[in-house]
């Protein structure tokens, strides 16, 4: 390891130093976990700790305001929930974490001790076939799952046979079945998930399930602090309501962007500029001054939080012919 990564591991026993009293922390002690702990990512050698790099807190805040998760209720699932930092500025109570690794659930349970957080591979609560308590529970399925691992699994995906595919399509599929219909899924992918000519045919098992709302791709800098340099993207979906399937929808367009300035160069130095908040402004302002957006209700899923409901919005499909007024989208046929 260099000197990066020794003083990471440095402030990671220091958090661990503090979780390990067995005590509730104080206000300021979570404070240091939360700020000290940034996974074991790039810290061991293979294995899902190898492939498991923690959000920054810009880019969770990024994607909790481009799904809107603040303004609106409903439950939040996040299948791969490390420390839980997506659970971070909303009521715990909201938040249902599953997390495979003793330390980041240990880490997770002392930051958001008022949220739900399992200690379990999310695998088992999706079995192929048979329905869970967790599927279509949540309106809200947010993440930064681990990537490129090899892992056996039976799904939708590869029609009920077992075989060895990425983990990040697997927690995709999760998430599918996860998320309520009219929900939201959002979460950090590699590039190549998107890209792949391997891939094509799980792209096209998803497309046939969600609206793609959003595609934003986050510069190799992001993860700086993670002790990587992964290329990755911001995927957005919402799956389809009840009553559309993927017969019924045509082309339609999708919100895409490129993040240049992360806020921090590729040696960490600050740069005083981030363009996250410039997409999410074009991003929101589109989706507010679209006259094809119409509210969804879904009634026959009622949320298991008392709050109410959320609203999320749902653009019709557009005919093929019909010209972007945005360049920021792009008429992309689903098949």
């Amino acid at each position: 390891m260099g000197r990066k990564e020794w003083a990471r591991q440095d402030d990671r026993e220091r958090a661990l130093a503090l979780v390990r009293e067995g005590r509730p922390l104080t206000a300021e002690e979570i404070t240091v976990v939360k700020q000290c702990y940034s996974g074991i990512g790039g810290l061991v050698a293979s294995g899902w700790g190898g492939g498991s790099f923690f959000t920054p807190p810009t880019v969770v805040s990024f994607v909790q305001e481009l799904v809107q998760l603040r303004e609106n209720s409903g439950a939040i699932l996040e299948a791969s929930c490390g420390s839980g930092s997506f659970f971070e500025n909303v009521d715990p109570r909201r938040c249902t974490g599953i997390e495979q690794s003793v330390e980041s659930y240990t880490i997770a349970r002392a930051c958001y001790p008022e949220a739900r957080i399992i200690r379990s591979e999310a695998e088992q609560f999706f079995p192929y076939g048979k329905g869970g308590e967790f599927d279509g529970a949540f309106q809200y399925v947010l993440g930064n799952p681990p990537f490129g691992l090899k892992k056996r699994w039976q799904g939708e995906m590869t029609a009920g046979r077992e075989q060895t595919i990425l983990s990040e399509w697997i927690f995709l599929e999760i998430a599918f079945r996860a998320v309520k219909p009219g929900g939201a899924i959002a979460m950090i992918v590699p590039d190549g998930l998107l890209a792949n000519r391997a891939s094509h045919y799980l792209r096209k098992w998803l497309m046939g399930r969600c609206f793609i709302r959003a595609v934003i791709s986050l510069p190799t800098e992001t993860f700086y602090h993670a002790s990587t340099s992964v290329k990755t993207s911001v995927l957005y979906l919402q799956r389809f309501p009840v009553g559309v399937t993927k017969e019924m929808v045509g082309d339609y367009r999708i919100f895409m962007a490129i993040v240049e300035d992360i806020g921090w160069d590729s040696r960490g130095r600050a740069t005083g500029k981030c363009d996250l908040k410039k997409v999410l402004d074009t991003y929101l302002a589109f989706r507010d001054g679209n006259e094809d957006i119409v509210d969804l209700v879904q009634p026959e899923f009622p949320d298991p939080t008392t709050e109410p409901l959320p609203v999320l919005p749902l653009e019709e499909a557009t005919p093929a012919n019909v010209e972007p007024q945005n360049k920021c989208f792009i008429q992309m046929a689903l098949f």
